[in-house]
């Protein structure tokens, strides 16, 4: 009798920072889908990032600083209490 081995459980589920942060990304990933024809370049350089920071903050895994929130807040016009709860 051969005994297998047990294989590692992987969960699949990306991981966010948090509930705000998956709520923002999925915000900005909505409005970059439907409203934007630039598929977010003219946020992404508003808000001075790398395409590769970007895909992730989109995702939900970039801490957001202070000046980002304030930069979402002026590009989408909006005050900055929407951004944080997600209604943009």
């Amino acid at each position: 009798m051969t005994q297998r081995s047990q294989l590692e459980k992987v969960n699949l589920k990306l991981a966010t920072l948090s509930e705000t942060h998956k709520r923002i990304g999925m915000r900005i990933d909505y409005h970059v889908t439907f409203n934007m024809d630039d598929e977010g370049e003219a946020l992404r350089k508003a808000l001075g990032i790398a395409k590769s920071t970007f895909s992730r903050l989109k995702r939900g895994q970039k801490e957001i600083t202070l000046t980002e929130i304030l930069i979402l807040s002026e590009f989408f016009k909006i005050g900055v209490h929407d951004v944080l709860d997600s209604k943009f």
